[in-house]
């Protein structure tokens, strides 16, 4: 749910953004603005909102089943190597290549619970627009 906000965050101002997930957790902890028990989550769902309130955008949450439209379907495909097809990959190859920083790519490799990320992500988001 984070990344759009990363790295396309010029597309996301001042915008209602519609986020789909299939997580009734993660719905929670977007109402709540906390993950009760996972603070790596409640860190990047303060991260969504402080950076949506830095991009005057507004965040709308909506359950979508698992695997229930074509979007949800090929995020599925996509999230796993062995079930990711030459079509899927044809469609991400479409798409601009950008990175996240390797700040963050380092950190999701081992994760700890470290507040002030959420304000780490701000800043770089701040960077780019």
């Amino acid at each position: 749910m984070l990344l759009p906000f990363l790295l396309v965050p010029e597309l996301l101002q001042k915008q209602h953004i519609k986020l789909k997930v299939d997580c009734l957790g993660t719905i929670f902890g977007m109402s709540n603005r906390y993950a009760k028990g996972d603070m790596c989550a409640s860190i990047f769902i303060r991260a969504i909102y402080l950076i949506s309130a830095y991009l005057e955008c507004t965040i709308h949450v909506q359950h979508l089943p698992r695997v229930s439209d074509w979007g949800a379907e090929v995020t599925g495909r996509t999230s796993r190597l062995a079930s990711c097809t030459r079509q899927d990959k044809n469609l991400l190859r479409a798409f601009s290549n950008r990175s996240i920083p390797a700040w963050l790519q380092q950190w999701l490799s081992n994760p700890v619970t470290d507040w002030s990320l959420a304000l780490k992500l701000l800043d770089y988001v701040k960077t780019l627009v």
